[in-house]
C-alpha cells in the first residue's frame, strides 16, 4: 500500500507538472499570437499610408485617425526621424530615447516591454514599424495599447483559481502578471522573490535557465509556503511566462486522487466517501445561494445595502481624506411604472446599474438600496471632480434615451457627503448622504443635487414644517408667524439659487 501510494503521488505530480507546464506555453503562444496580429495591423495601417505618393502628413493622420476609431489601440501616432510624434488624441511627445524607435527607425517592426506613457504615467506597451516610400524611411508608425491588455491574456483561471502567471523579460523586469492576490513589492520578479523569502540558489538557477533560453519546471519556497513554477519563452522580445501554483494545491488534489483508491478497501469507505462528496457538493451549492441571496440585489445584480456597508466599512478604516459617499436616485420614477409598466422600470433601473459600474473606477463601491435608489462610496480629489462625474452619468443616460427612442426623460436628485478623515461610522455616513439628497428633493430646478452641511437638519425642518402648515386651513395659522415663515422660504430659496449658480459653473 505504501509503494502504491507513493507511486500513485508521484505520478499525479508528474501529471501536473506536465499541465502546468502546457499552461506556460499556452499562455506564451496566446501572447505571441496577439502580439503578432497587433503588429500585423500596424503594418496594415503602414502600408496604406506609404501607397500614397508623395507622402502628406495630413493624409496619413486621416488614415490613422479612422483606424484609431476602430482598433482597441489607446492612440496611434506618426513619430518623424528625430522622435517628434503627431498622435490621434492631439498628443505631441519626443520618443527618440525610446528602444522600440530606434529598433523602427533601422527597420524592425517590434512591440516595447512595459514602460510608462509619456503622456498620462499610465504602464502600456508600443507597438511600433517603419515607414518607408520607395525604399526611402519616412518615420514610424506607433500604436499605444494598455498593458493590461496582456494582463488580460494570463488571466485564465488554473487550479481552482489557485494559480497565477508572469510576463517578464530575461533581467526579472515585469511586463504583465495576472490573478495574484498578494500585491508586488517590486517591479522585478527575482527580487521579489528574494524578498518574500525564497531561497538564492533557486533564484539563481531560475535566472541562469533564463539567460541559457531554456523552459523549465522549478520549486521554491516563498512566505513559508512550497510553490512549483513553469517558465518557457514567449517568442516575442525576450519575454518568459513564468506560471506558479502553491504546491499544496498540486498535493491536495494527488491526496484525493490516492483516498479514492483506497476507499476500494472496503465497501463501507466507498459508501461514507460518496455521502461525504455529495455533502459537500451541495453545501457548496447551497452556500453560494446564500450568498446571492445575503449580498447581492436580485434585480440589478449589484450588491445590497448590507454587503455594501460591510465592503465600504472596510475602505473606511483606511482613513483616506478623498472619499465622498453618494446618494441617488430618479426623480418621479413611480410614473415610468404606472404609465409603462413595471417592465420598463426595471429595465431602467438595471441600465442604470450599468451605467453606474461604467462610470465609476475599479476602486468604487455601490448598491441598490430599493426602488430607484442607489448608494455609492466614490474616490475623487475634490468636489468638482465628483460634479463632473455626475455630469458625465447624465449625459450618458440622456443619449441612452435619445438612442432608444425613449418617450420620456429623467431626471435625478443626488445627496453627497464627503466623508472627513477617520470617520468610521458607515450608518452615520450614509444618514448625512442621505439628509443631503433629502435637502435636494426640495430644490426646485432639474438637475437638483446637494452637497452634505451642518445645517441642513435644521433648514429640512424648517421647510417641511413649513410645508405642512400651509397644508392647514389659513384660519389656523397666525399672521405674524406666516409672515416670519414666508421670510425665511424666501431667503432659501434665494440661497437655493446661488448654491445651484455657483454649482453649474463648476460643471462648466
Amino acid at each position: 500500500m505504501f509503494f502504491f501510494i507513493e507511486g500513485t503521488r508521484a505520478d499525479i505530480n508528474k501529471q501536473n507538472q506536465q499541465y502546468l507546464e502546457e499552461i506556460a506555453v499556452q499562455c506564451a503562444s496566446t501572447i505571441k499570437n496577439t502580439v503578432d496580429l497587433e503588429i500585423d495591423k500596424v503594418e496594415a495601417i503602414t502600408s496604406i499610408i506609404s501607397a500614397r505618393e508623395p507622402f502628406s502628413l495630413d493624409y496619413t493622420m486621416d488614415i490613422l485617425k479612422v483606424e484609431d476609431k476602430r482598433s482597441n489601440f489607446k492612440r496611434l501616432g506618426f513619430a518623424t526621424l528625430d522622435g517628434e510624434v503627431v498622435a490621434t488624441d492631439d498628443k505631441n511627445f519626443n520618443i527618440s530615447d525610446r528602444s522600440y524607435f530606434l529598433d523602427a527607425v533601422s527597420g524592425k517592426s517590434t512591440v516595447s516591454d512595459r514602460m510608462t506613457d509619456k503622456v498620462n504615467g499610465e504602464f502600456i506597451n508600443v507597438y511600433s514599424t517603419p515607414l518607408y516610400q520607395n525604399e526611402e524611411l519616412l518615420g514610424v508608425i506607433i500604436a499605444t495599447s494598455d498593458a493590461e491588455n496582456f494582463s488580460e491574456l494570463l488571466g485564465v483561471s488554473t487550479f481552482y483559481g489557485e494559480g497565477y502567471s508572469y510576463v517578464i523579460d530575461k533581467k526579472g523586469e515585469l511586463i504583465a502578471y495576472a490573478n495574484r492576490e498578494i500585491p508586488l513589492l517590486t517591479e522585478n520578479l527575482f527580487d521579489e522573490l528574494l524578498i518574500e523569502g525564497a531561497a538564492e540558489k533557486e533564484v539563481d538557477y531560475l535566472m541562469q535557465s533564463i539567460q541559457n533560453n531554456e523552459s523549465d519546471f522549478i520549486e521554491y519556497v516563498v512566505n513559508d509556503e512550497r510553490h512549483v513554477a513553469a517558465f518557457t519563452a514567449v517568442g516575442v522580445n525576450d519575454w518568459y511566462v513564468f506560471t506558479v501554483v502553491p504546491k499544496s494545491v498540486i498535493s491536495q488534489n494527488a491526496d484525493n486522487i490516492i483516498l479514492r483508491n483506497f476507499t476500494i478497501v472496503a465497501l463501507a469507505i466507498i459508501i461514507i466517501g460518496g455521502l461525504a462528496i455529495f455533502v459537500v457538493i451541495q453545501n457548496y451549492k447551497n452556500n453560494l445561494k446564500l450568498k446571492k441571496v445575503a449580498f447581492y440585489d436580485p434585480l440589478t445584480g449589484c450588491y445590497n445595502l448590507a454587503y455594501f456597508k460591510q465592503l465600504a466599512s472596510e475602505v473606511l478604516k483606511k482613513n483616506r481624506s478623498d472619499l465622498y459617499m453618494v446618494r441617488i436616485d430618479i426623480d418621479n420614477f413611480k410614473m415610468i411604472n404606472e404609465m409603462y409598466g413595471f417592465e420598463e422600470g426595471d429595465f431602467i433601473l438595471k441600465k442604470m446599474e450599468k451605467l453606474i459600474t461604467e462610470i465609476l473606477s475599479g476602486d468604487d463601491l455601490h448598491c441598490r438600496l430599493g426602488g430607484d435608489d442607489f448608494l455609492a462610496l466614490l474616490r475623487y480629489s475634490s468636489d468638482a471632480d465628483v460634479i463632473e462625474k455626475g455630469t458625465v452619468f447624465r449625459k450618458e443616460f440622456s443619449q441612452f434615451l435619445e438612442v432608444n427612442e425613449k418617450r420620456y426623460t429623467l431626471n435625478f436628485t443626488t445627496g453627497i457627503y464627503h466623508i472627513p478623515v477617520k470617520e468610521c461610522d458607515i450608518d452615520k455616513i450614509v444618514d448625512r448622504a442621505t439628509m443631503a439628497h433629502n435637502y435636494s428633493k426640495q430644490l426646485p430646478n432639474e438637475r437638483k443635487f446637494s452637497f452634505y452641511r451642518e445645517d441642513m437638519r435644521e433648514k429640512l425642518s424648517v421647510i417641511r414644517t413649513s410645508k405642512m402648515l400651509w397644508g392647514l386651513p389659513q384660519r389656523m395659522v397666525n399672521l405674524e408667524f406666516s409672515f416670519n415663515l414666508n421670510t425665511i422660504l424666501i431667503l432659501e430659496k434665494w440661497r437655493v439659487l446661488k448654491h445651484w449658480y455657483v454649482g453649474l459653473k463648476m460643471v462648466r
